[in-house]
């Protein structure tokens, strides 16, 4: 046997094959399978968590509103003296009786 009659028998082998395999298969079996879907118990637990932080964003969301707008409308408290922090700076001495200046229209005490 000769390399072309093998060849010859085997194309036709191939081609009875893909013949048989194309009157198998239908449109119903060219469609992509439906995915896998998950269990009811494990959807209904994500439903339910989804629906849990939506609400729980909505309540922080309207207190966020709420505050904002309760300090927009709250006057700000009046002015007082300020406040003072630290240690209080230390008192000047008092000065010496020599060292005030007169005045020429005083008179200077008498010597007694």
């Amino acid at each position: 046997m000769t390399a072309a009659a093998r060849h010859g028998r085997t194309e036709e082998r191939l081609r009875a094959a893909l013949d048989a395999r194309a009157r198998l298969v239908g449109p119903g079996r060219l469609r992509p399978p439906a995915p896998p879907a998950a269990p009811a118990a494990a959807r209904l637990r994500l439903r339910r968590g989804a629906a849990v932080l939506v609400a729980l964003a909505a309540a922080v969301a309207g207190a966020v509103l709420w505050l904002d707008h309760r300090h927009q409308t709250t006057p700000a408290p009046p002015a007082g003296p300020p406040s003072v922090t630290g240690p209080r700076p230390p008192a000047p001495p008092p000065a010496a009786p020599s060292a005030v200046p007169r005045s020429p229209d005083v008179a200077a005490p008498s010597p007694r």
